[in-house]
């Protein structure tokens, strides 16, 4: 007879996510028929969505006659039972990062203090926790982590790194990016009904059409052979937006703004063609075309960054900050900001450079709007003492001649 100590007995905790339990069940399914014990730890709320949709008390049962050694526990992750947890995402992962290991532990202590057989020699938790490793160290088991997701998403991870430097990563950026864009929209839709673009500056969004022209250029296949799909898009969006706000300036502008920008977009237009022509004809390695369209590229985010100073001038003299749109400002240092920390984390100088300097750029816009703003509101604010008190002198004045 074959003495049941020695059977391999393994503590199988489940991450409490589909995509995660699927595989683990059926990790414990195989394991049991190599001969395992198996006791498979569920949380109580994954427990519940399972036997309620399929009408069972045991997420196993339809393994019953397959005599496979497997025994079923659930734990709570530290949140009631009836709490959504799709709705509540953060709170769920709060709980799952620093209370279900101690619900986790308590079974684990219990079952190796009830001296079941086979005793307990081996914890296997699902890689998405950090707690199983210590845990299987402070009882002495041995411990093995178990990766859930596919093949695929395990390539993604390890390469993750590479699809960054080929622009196939970096939502974020992108996402803060567009909102940068957008964000003079509120200002154009003033001046679309007002027919007029009055005193607002064009030179922010000449600057922003060159440089998502330019970074357009650097995401083309001949610039960027491993792909530049990402810096293409959001860069063709910036483009297409620029167009519209330039479009507006064209047609509301007074005629000497009206040519001015005109010639100036058909400049860089003409400016950005010729640079595609030179490097793809002269330059032979996309290498030195990345490097040469990068540093070019520098240029023009830091011309961006910093368009919104251009109307620093008239802010400081007419002590108002009404054609310095704010959002364009503040969203201009949000995305330097973010590029900046991006930057230092992979010490990528082409990218930190002028996003550092952007960074520094928003920061003074910032200052100078609340600046101007503060002076403009106690002089708003003078001037209606003023009136108040001219109000309350004639008040007094004819309540004077009419005492009279």
């Amino acid at each position: 007879m074959v003495d049941s100590r020695s059977k391999p007995h393994a503590i199988l905790v489940c991450y409490p996510l589909q995509g995660h339990v699927i595989p683990t069940i059926n990790l414990t399914i195989k394991l049991a028929q190599k001969g395992f014990t198996i006791t498979f730890i569920n949380t109580q709320s994954i427990h519940y969505q399972i036997t309620q949709k399929n009408d069972q008390d045991d997420i196993f049962s339809t393994y019953q006659g397959l005599e496979l050694d497997i025994r079923y526990m659930t734990v709570s992750d530290g949140l009631p039972l009836n709490f959504d947890r799709s709705l509540n995402h953060d709170q769920f992962m709060s709980a799952l990062l620093h209370v279900f290991s101690a619900h986790v532990e308590e079974a684990l202590l219990k079952i190796m203090e009830s001296k079941i057989d086979p005793p307990v020699n081996c914890l296997i938790a699902d890689s998405f926790f950090v707690f199983p490793g210590k845990l299987a160290k402070k009882y002495g088991l041995l411990y093995i982590s178990f990766w859930t997701e596919t093949a695929l998403v395990f390539t993604i991870y390890y390469h993750l790194h590479l699809l960054e430097l080929n622009g196939h990563f970096g939502c974020t950026g992108s996402t803060v990016a567009l909102i940068l864009f957008l964000s003079p929209l509120p200002t154009f839709i003033h001046t679309w009904k007002k027919k007029s673009m009055e005193k607002f500056s064009p030179f922010p969004y000449i600057a922003t059409f060159l440089n998502c022209g330019l970074w357009l250029l650097y995401g083309l296949p001949w610039i960027q052979p491993h792909g530049g799909i990402l810096i293409m898009t959001i860069n063709g969006i910036g483009l297409g937006i620029e167009i519209v706000y330039l479009t507006l300036f064209v047609l509301y502008s007074e005629r000497k703004q009206r040519m001015k920008v005109f010639f100036i977009v058909l400049s860089e237009i003409m400016f950005i063609g010729l640079i595609a022509i030179l490097v793809i004809t002269l330059v032979h390695s996309h290498e030195k075309r990345s490097t040469i369209v990068g540093n070019i590229c520098m240029v023009g985010n830091i011309l961006m960054y910093g368009s919104p100073l251009a109307i620093m001038k008239l802010v400081i003299k007419t002590k108002s900050v009404e054609y310095m749109p704010f959002f364009l400002s503040f969203f201009s240092f949000l995305c330097s900001a973010s590029w900046t920390t991006y930057a230092l984390i992979r010490l990528d100088v082409y990218i930190l450079t002028p996003n550092l300097i952007g960074t520094v750029l928003g920061l003074v816009q910032l200052l100078l709007y609340a600046t101007m703003r503060q002076i403009a509101e106690r002089k708003a604010q003078g001037k209606l003492d003023l009136v108040e008190k001219t109000v309350s002198g004639v008040t007094k004045n004819t309540s004077n001649e009419a005492s009279v």
